[in-house]
């Protein structure tokens, strides 16, 4: 979970909704636990705590019509500077490239911070190495530790997705069991539940009751869903979109030029 102790960039071990907090007048919900000793806390869980439970407007998408806050299925699932109860709903997935399944080993992640901190053991990662899946690369733009800058995405800002709205069953808006996609609330670093990939099993759907995805793009409008681009453009996107085009719009450096009349 976020803290507010260890500032921006590669240390910080909340997802990228938490690192935007301070620039979208939220200062106040990313500061909470701040200067509470040591990293884990009673108090510092509880602040962390009430800050997953923290509803927030711009993260959630008015068509949908779920509820802000959601029971956390994940009873197994734990932060370790965190204790889990409910969680705040949210819509939206960072773009992580088109390669992202299995992501981690179970429990996935370093036990305290210093182990996060050890190179050793979670290798510095900005250019899209994963530590513990050998030779997997990250091909987007935001993923664990990634410090991805504007000369990174070589194939151009304007065609690049950075986040957008993600696919959810129907069945989950209200109750998240089963639902890997959004159990665990919005501030969570990197992960299923905030971060999507546009490989080929990956193709972007309109959100339906009875079909199960934790991966997609995607949105509950009927004409299309929604993805911001690197240039900080905002387009809505048809969900027939050509499926290697959907892909080269989730890489940042394959050398692909898509024409925007392709979608």
């Amino acid at each position: 979970m976020g803290d507010a102790d260890r500032g921006f960039g590669k240390r910080q071990p909340g997802g990228w909704m938490y690192h935007i907090l301070p620039y979208v007048e939220d200062q106040a919900i990313f500061d909470l636990g701040k200067g509470i000793t040591p990293w884990n806390a009673v108090a510092k869980k509880a602040a962390h705590s009430q800050r997953n439970m923290t509803p927030l407007s711009m993260f959630l998408c008015p068509t949908r019509g779920r509820l802000r806050l959601l029971p956390e299925y994940e009873r197994w699932s734990f932060a370790w500077n965190c204790n889990f109860s409910d969680v705040a709903a949210f819509d939206y997935s960072a773009n992580t490239g088109d390669d992202g399944h299995a992501l981690h080993p179970s429990p996935g992640g370093p036990k305290s911070l210093a182990e996060g901190d050890n190179s050793s053991d979670w290798r510095d990662i900005t250019e899209g190495l994963s530590a513990h899946l050998p030779a997997r690369n990250w091909t987007g733009i935001i993923f664990q530790r990634s410090e991805i800058a504007v000369k990174h995405v070589t194939d151009g800002t304007s065609a690049t997705y950075m986040f957008g709205e993600k696919y959810a069953g129907i069945d989950y808006y209200n109750n998240t069991s089963g639902f890997i996609g959004h159990g665990r609330g919005p501030l969570w670093g990197f992960g299923t539940d905030t971060n999507n990939w546009t490989g080929e099993f990956d193709t972007p759907l309109q959100n339906r009751a009875g079909y199960y995805s934790k991966y997609r793009f995607g949105s509950a409008h009927s004409g299309g869903f929604y993805m911001a681009y690197c240039d900080g453009s905002v387009r809505m996107i048809g969900y027939d979109i050509d499926a290697m085009v959907h892909r080269q719009l989730g890489v940042r450096n394959d050398g692909a030029v898509v024409d925007p009349s392709d979608y």
